[in-house]
């Protein structure tokens, strides 16, 4: 399902970059599929979804290092897909930084400015401003391999933005770092990003980068995009069911829309969502979150459920419950303190539920 031009607000005219019905094969291979998405000026966007989605490809063709088979790419009111990538004004940084490894710090943010002829003096005045602007600041005379993973990569941030480009392109600038760093890292550059006001598209495969980091998502599959949007609307409203279980929807359960408002599950469960949306008939994904899903003691109000198992996870516990009528255990979560066994009840909130198209 692509997306429209105008998906979550805005028009094509206030784009700083927008992509419009970009195609891409390699051979038979298709591996874009009339993608369209836009950039605003100043905007965080990113491109989210799994391994061979086409986000990358989606990238390298806006920095030129790719081109399309069909469509346009449009900086502004201009189409660029004929203009080389040095001609783009953009900065990138690489999943694996790109840095020379024979060049310091300073000499590595220099690079763009003495490939552009930018005066000596200029150049030292914007490279030690950049190199402080990442926190880098006494870093100048260090290697590559005297540096860390994060200061590394604010080596490789510097030198994009020294240029000071008007499209800033991240390709999972974060994935090589660990998890308290990755988290740092989050922060540092969402501050770096709102300070310089470049436009930045960011690439990743990780949910919390995204959720935490962007102004709209364009979350991708298969070469094609799923839903256009902002954080909280994926995160409370995904369109379909393959959206729901990239993002974290645990209880994805098959059923049928049997009457107006109602539907059954897959082994019986007759429930009532607040909204449907669909045809009676149709077959859909009822989606609803653990944290969604109310365990009570037994006797009280709801429908009588047995915990199968449950996973203890620091502040909750995921719970596994077999609920008459349903063939797939539902996940409940709980606080850790408070203790679940055998025989409880189970609330499923009408108002918590999704109704999903099945595309997976």
């Amino acid at each position: 399902m692509t997306a429209d031009m105008t998906t979550g607000g805005g028009s094509s005219d206030a784009a700083a970059v927008a992509l419009q019905d970009i195609g891409k094969s390699f051979g038979e291979t298709e591996v874009l599929k009339k993608v369209s998405f836009q950039a605003r000026k100043g905007e965080f966007l990113t491109l989210l979804g799994p391994s061979g989605c086409g986000k990358t490809t989606s990238l390298r063709i806006i920095a030129g290092f790719e081109d399309a088979t069909s469509g346009d790419v449009m900086f502004g009111q201009t189409s660029v897909n004929d203009l080389p990538p040095w001609r783009r004004d953009i900065g990138l940084v690489f999943q694996n930084y790109a840095l020379f490894p024979y060049m310091t710090a300073a000499e590595n943010v220099a690079f763009g400015l003495k490939m552009r002829r930018v005066a000596k003096a200029e150049t030292a005045t914007r490279v030690k401003a950049a190199l402080a602007q990442v926190g880098l600041a006494g870093y100048e005379n260090r290697h590559p391999r005297h540096l860390s993973g994060g200061q590394r990569q604010r080596v490789a941030l510097a030198r994009a933005l020294v240029i000071e480009p008007k499209l800033l392109l991240l390709d999972e600038p974060l994935s090589n770092l660990d998890a308290k760093l990755r988290g740092e890292m989050r922060y540092e550059l969402k501050n770096l990003q709102r300070a310089t006001g470049v436009t930045t598209i960011f690439v990743t495969h990780d949910q919390e980068e995204a959720f935490s980091l962007s102004d709209r998502i364009v979350l991708m599959r298969s070469g094609e995009v799923v839903q256009y949007c902002a954080p909280d609307e994926l995160w409370s409203r995904p369109a379909t069911a393959f959206a729901a279980d990239f993002i974290g929807v645990e209880n994805l359960i098959p059923a049928q829309v049997t009457a107006p408002g109602q539907l059954t599950c897959a082994g019986g469960l007759a429930v009532a969502p607040t909204t449907v949306g669909f045809a009676q008939g149709a077959e859909v994904i009822l989606g609803l979150r653990a944290s969604d899903v109310a365990i009570q003691p037994k006797g009280g109000t709801g429908l009588p459920a047995t915990i199968l198992d449950g996973e203890y996870r620091g502040r909750e516990r995921l719970y596994r419950l077999a609920l008459p009528g349903l063939e797939r255990p539902v996940l409940a979560s709980a606080p850790s303190d408070i203790a679940f066994d055998g025989e409880v009840t189970l609330c499923l909130p009408p108002e918590k539920m999704m109704v999903l198209h099945d595309d997976r």
